[in-house]
């Protein structure tokens, strides 16, 4: 060490200092650090001066050293060179700087006679770099105040804290006096008033932690992390008052490094005979031999098998239709899979007793239908309501437990399942150790469940007394990340064969066949027929469907928005690739990069904010990879931008094939009404959707994925699809029992299979002795442009399948302004009669807005054409919902809200928004508006 760095007065830098690659011959230097304080062991067993330095003080004693027996007497260098026995050095006094130890307020502090040396020479580690190891590479730094705190006031060091409390006249008989805590604090008082007095440098513990957490993100920034361990870079006092004590971090491993090495007293081979024998106590004899070795490889497996059966069992259970809380509940094995025994589970292979006997249940489940449970988890939610509601309160009692519930606010039943879920489990005595978290698929989803995972299982690790890993981030969980292999392979997977792998939905194959537009070319919403051809053998019970069904509809992604990603990556795009995880697990079917993006990615969506912490790793500008960053550190606003829009403004970006392949969303089915019978269009399908288009502020026009591929894609393309057959959203087959039909705008979709299916009926029946009951209560904006299907309406009348409707126009110069509330407080009798008397149904099918309106409305009517009150004409229109007469096929249309958020991003962003997806989605967990 130079002398230079360490004259009093003189404020010096960190050095290093490297000796010759390990080789043939070995250095070393014996001592921890270069300066350290002898420990000498009394006969009691107390210590006089360092304890910490008593087995090392014992070694230089052997090799003939003799320390004066104080409390800080200056250990001796024991230097080893090329292998050689190591050597002995006294250090000179000159070279060695201490700070005897003062305090600004407490003149008695001086008597104590405590002192530390100023330079921390850290000199018993090794330096990996490049394939070579320097076992002798001293560095040094300067002290942080808190770190010779703890040598002097640490029970198992100088242990001074008491000494110190009882010159302060604080009463040490109790520890709620808190009289350790006032006598650290005065001791790092001292220590920086004297290192600061003596001219020394030194850093007190919260500008040290604030200048870590600034050196934290910018690593973060530039490489994308930064390895940490919590325990060491947290300081001993004060702890959560510094930055670093809210930082998650995660300890791993890079080169060059500096590592740990055995003491060289256990492993240094002797040459003299004098000194082996007097080491000889240390020296190693035994030779093991396979034998030994396997004994001790099977004692370390039975050990590992018991502190694995000593770990607490969590059961994760999800319900999924559509996969997604399949691979949410797998991400929650996986991260708890670091200090638990998990087992992740369907619904329908668990039983509410066997959840009785767990420690902790964790549950993911989205929402179907009406609020429905997810076919594979109706079981396990139809045993918990019976359960629930015949008040067995004492079945789960004892078992832990916690929900994610997945939906769309789209919906008017928003996660209704999952939070039917986590209120049962309650009612069953389950205790709920965190609060239930909602993932919007509208709406940050991916972040929603981060935030929710997270600090569950920290409270996890807590509750059962687990040493939980510091990480900074859960999703850098090792077993989650770098986890994936992409295998090439010579052909693709067929895309129908794909989605049904993807999907687990029995997928067919079908064709655009057709398509015309309905509305005029004065209307504000453009709406379109679209017409798909049953292909070959398909034509069976695959594609069988009744009036109220759905059809969930794979969309493709826009030439342009892929091509903006395709020439930003870095691979072979049109080479099959297969996605496995490290267990083997096929995430993606076999396909090309350009084939996953058009059909299997979500490529609209705005990314998500973990994405956002992949996507800054990859290759990129410094400047680009700001922009990013912004994005993610910016918490006040989602973001809005998709990753074609990134491509655009981050010019530089190259992107990896595995971050595509594995960390973009799954592009989801569309779900739609069928808007026709398969009695009058065999082996056809249609869909009736609205356009979805708007223009923000910018001046960008932006287009649905769906609608705007059945406005673009040519005809004969494929079309791969599925069935959902309408729970709750059935026309009675007996033609007599009446039925009111309400909707607007493209809500007439169901309605138009609705009476196709009563002329089917009403052929061959005389129609003088018989008309179908049916009323449909339609509005819409004008007659010429926006009045849908009503020749085909007016051929229903004549065919005695519907009576003539009642339609509302809201926009028509040419007649009276009228909404379909309108109509129905004008033909309120008819309602109570038709509802009431005769115990008919009524479909209502529009945005929810509406529909609540419309709910209000009819209950308004019954009241006054029925002589009754508001209260009991709601009653009556609850029991219409549980005797399934009250039927509702609901979306909402969120473009005004989201064109809001737009228009407020582009304020503070010049990149157009072109590909941001707005979602209009059906209460039956439909998106109509893709």
């Amino acid at each position: 060490m130079n002398r230079s760095t360490c004259d009093s007065g003189i404020t010096y830098g960190s050095v290093v200092t490297m000796f010759p690659a390990r080789h043939n011959g070995e250095y070393r230097v014996w001592n921890s650090q270069l300066i350290r304080y002898a420990g000498y062991r009394q006969p009691d067993g107390s210590v006089i001066g360092d304890p910490l330095n008593v087995e090392f003080t014992e070694i230089c004693q052997r090799m003939g050293w003799v320390g004066s027996g104080g409390m800080f007497d200056v250990l001796p260098l024991i230097l080893e060179a090329n292998g050689e026995d190591p050597e002995l050095f006294d250090i000179p006094k000159q070279f060695i700087h201490e700070v005897h130890i003062k305090h600004p307020e407490f003149t008695w502090f001086a008597e104590l006679g405590l002192k530390w040396y100023a330079v921390p020479a850290v000199s018993n580690m090794m330096f990996d770099i490049g394939g070579l190891q320097y076992g002798a590479a001293p560095f040094n730094g300067w002290y942080m105040s808190a770190e010779v705190g703890r040598d002097l006031v640490d029970a198992a060091r100088y242990n001074m804290s008491e000494s110190v409390a009882v010159k302060m006249g604080l009463d040490t008989k109790s520890v709620t006096s808190l009289w350790k805590d006032k006598a650290v604090i005065e001791v790092n008082r001292a220590i920086l008033y004297s290192f600061q007095e003596a001219k020394t440098k030194i850093v007190d513990h919260h500008t040290c932690t604030e200048g870590f957490i600034r050196h934290l993100k910018n690593e973060q920034r530039l490489r994308g992390g930064c390895p940490a361990d919590w325990v060491w870079i947290v300081p001993p006092i004060s702890g959560s008052l510094s930055p670093a004590f809210h930082q998650e971090m995660l300890n791993y491993h890079l080169t060059p490094s500096i590592e740990y090495q055995v003491e060289p007293w256990y492993v240094h081979k002797w040459k003299s005979p004098e000194l082996r024998y007097k080491f000889r106590d240390y020296i190693q004899t035994r030779r093991y031999t396979v034998k030994h070795v396997a004994s001790l490889a099977l004692f370390c497996t039975s050990l590992l098998r018991k502190i694995l059966k000593k770990r607490e069992n969590i059961s994760i259970i999800y319900a999924t239709d559509s996969g997604k809380s399949e691979r949410y509940a797998k991400i929650v094995g996986k991260v708890f899979a670091n200090r638990f025994n998990t087992s992740v589970t369907c619904m329908n292979q668990k039983s509410v007793e066997e959840l009785a006997g767990e420690k902790m249940v964790i549950l993911v489940s989205s929402t179907a239908g009406d609020g429905d449970p997810p076919q594979n988890g109706k079981q396990m939610f139809d045993e918990m309501k019976m359960l629930s509601e015949a008040n067995s309160g004492k079945l789960l009692d004892g078992v832990k437990y916690s929900v994610f519930a997945l939906g769309s606010t789209a919906h008017i039943q928003y996660c209704k399942c999952g939070r039917e879920f986590d209120n049962m489990l309650s009612k069953l005595g389950a205790s709920r150790v965190h609060p239930r978290g909602e993932g919007d698929e509208l709406y940050n989803e991916e972040d929603s469940f981060w935030s929710w995972l997270k600090p569950l299982f920290k409270k996890a690790c807590d509750i059962f007394n687990v040493q939980r890993p510091v990480l900074e981030s859960l999703e850098d969980v090792p077993i989650l990340t770098q986890n994936y292999k992409l295998l090439t392979k010579t052909k693709s997977v067929g895309l129908v064969e794909g989605l049904s792998l993807l999907s687990k939905k029995n997928v067919v194959s079908t064709k655009i066949s057709s398509r015309r537009f309905l509305s005029g070319k004065g209307a504000l919403t453009r709406v379109i027929q679209v017409v798909f051809s049953v292909e070959g053998d398909n034509n069976n019970s695959d594609l069988s469907y009744s009036p109220g069904d759905h059809v969930a509809v794979f969309p493709q992604n826009t030439r342009g928005s892929i091509a903006r990603i395709l020439a930003k990556v870095d691979a072979e795009t049109t080479m099959p690739l297969q996605v496995i995880t490290g267990d083997g697990e096929e995430v993606m079917p076999v396909c090309t990069i350009k084939e996953a993006l058009q059909s299997y990615l979500d490529i609209a969506t705005a990314m998500s904010r973990e994405n956002l912490k992949r996507l800054v790793k990859m290759e990129m500008s410094d400047k680009d990879r700001q922009k990013i960053a912004n994005l993610i550190e910016d918490n006040s606003t989602p973001c809005t931008h998709t990753l074609g829009d990134l491509t655009v403004m981050c010019p530089s970006m190259r992107l990896d094939a595995t971050f595509l392949m594995t960390s973009l969303p799954r592009l989801q089915p569309r779900v739609y009404s069928i808007s026709n019978v398969q009695e009058q269009h065999p082996n056809e399908i249609h869909v009736t959707a609205t356009i979805v288009e708007y223009r923000s502020q910018d001046g960008v026009i932006h287009n649905g994925v769906c609608t705007s591929w059945f406005e673009n894609a040519p005809l004969g393309s494929l079309a791969p699809m599925y069935i959902k057959k309408a729970l709750h959203f059935n026309l009675p087959n007996n033609p007599r029992i009446p039925v009111v039909l309400i909707a607007t705008g493209s809500g007439i979709a169901p309605f138009r299979s609705f009476w196709q299916k009563r002329v089917a009926m009403m052929k061959g029946i005389d129609r003088t002795a018989f008309t179908s009951d049916m009323t449909l209560f339609y509005g819409c904006r004008t007659e010429a442009d926006d009045m849908l299907y009503m020749n085909e309406i007016n051929k229903a009348v004549e065919h005695g399948a519907m009576v003539p409707p009642l339609i509302a126009y809201s926009r028509d110069h040419s007649k009276p302004k009228n909404h379909v509330q309108d109509l129905i407080k004008k033909n309120a009798k008819l309602f109570f009669q038709k509802l009431i008397k005769q115990n008919g149904h009524v479909f209502v099918c529009g945005n929810i807005q509406m529909a609540l309106s419309v709910k209000e409305t009819i209950i308004g009517a019954l009241s006054e054409a029925g002589g009754m009150s508001i209260a009991e004409a709601a009653e009556h229109t609850s029991k219409m919902k549980k005797s399934d007469r009250y039927h509702e096929d609901l979306f909402e249309d969120r473009v005004f809200e989201i064109t809001g958020q737009i228009k407020k991003a582009s304020k503070v962003s010049t990149m157009p928004l072109e590909y941001l997806t707005i979602q209009r989605s059906r209460k039956s967990k439909m998106c109509t508006m893709m």
